[in-house]
């Protein structure tokens, strides 16, 4: 199974950090949101308030935390998704949080993405399980925001995973299977980050392999199949069978054409 690198940069997330202003302003309270989560890990279990982070901050006013949240356009650059609506329900110190997650995990994700050019063959598997890895570097480095928001992933690694996998993974199923691998990160099973990685592709796996994947993963190769049949008519046999892998029968991709 394979993916395209491209849709990782259309993603909303991607799309909406890139159009980022990249203040100093901004950044300062991401930190200060970074350092009072810090204060309170591993056992953060109330969420942060905006008098805590004015405190932090050393400012006594909420206008520079109401300008951050209202200029940064990341719940209109998600659009209607059921994330946006978990949003739209909480309150602001919740977007901001996502924000810091996202910002926090940027050079994790960068990484990622390098990396990814390296795999061969565009590879599922292999990008999956370096995300996972990535994802669980991120959360070990990151106690506070790893913990916030009920051991949530950033939002941009969600929808990463959703961009990589061949079948129809939705938001939510996707972030809950990333908040496992946060949350066990962030426990016991931390002390063995290979153990985190296989746990969460195991769960991943039962979602790709499953018979509604591996009908969708089918119905996508049809328009492949149906270009590879165009240039079956024009090539003789001897010419295919001397063009194609081993591992390619001609005589069993004329029947996937045909079908497709």
């Amino acid at each position: 199974m394979t993916y395209s690198i491209s849709r990782l940069s259309r993603t909303t997330t991607a799309r909406w950090w890139e159009s980022q202003e990249k203040t100093d302003g901004r950044e300062r309270i991401y930190r200060a949101l970074r350092e009072l989560l810090d204060a309170g890990a591993p056992s953060y279990s109330r969420r942060p308030t905006r008098a805590a982070l004015n405190r932090q901050l050393g400012i006594s006013s909420s206008s520079t935390f109401y300008h951050t949240v209202k200029n940064s356009g990341f719940k209109e650059a998600l659009g209607a998704s059921e994330f946006r609506a978990t949003l739209d329900r909480s309150e602001a110190m919740a977007t901001l949080v996502a924000e810091a997650k996202i910002w926090s995990y940027r050079s994790y994700r960068q990484g990622w993405l390098n990396g990814l050019s390296r795999l061969p063959g565009g590879s599922v598997r292999g990008a999956a399980l370096s995300l996972l890895h990535v994802l669980s570097q991120w959360a070990a480095a990151e106690p506070g925001l790893a913990g916030a928001a009920g051991f949530a992933a950033p939002h941009s690694a969600v929808q990463d995973l959703c961009a990589i996998v061949p079948c129809e993974l939705t938001e939510p199923r996707a972030a809950d299977l990333l908040a496992k691998v946060v949350t066990e990160t962030r426990g016991p099973l931390g002390a063995s980050p290979e153990a985190v990685v296989e746990a969460g592709y195991e769960a991943l796996a039962e979602i790709l392999y499953a018979p509604a994947a591996i009908t969708g993963l089918l119905e996508g190769m049809r328009p492949r199949l149906r270009e590879l049949q165009s240039a079956f008519g024009r090539m003789s046999d001897a010419e295919l069978d001397g063009l194609l892998p081993a591992w390619a029968p001609r005589n069993a991709l004329r029947l996937l054409a045909e079908g497709a």
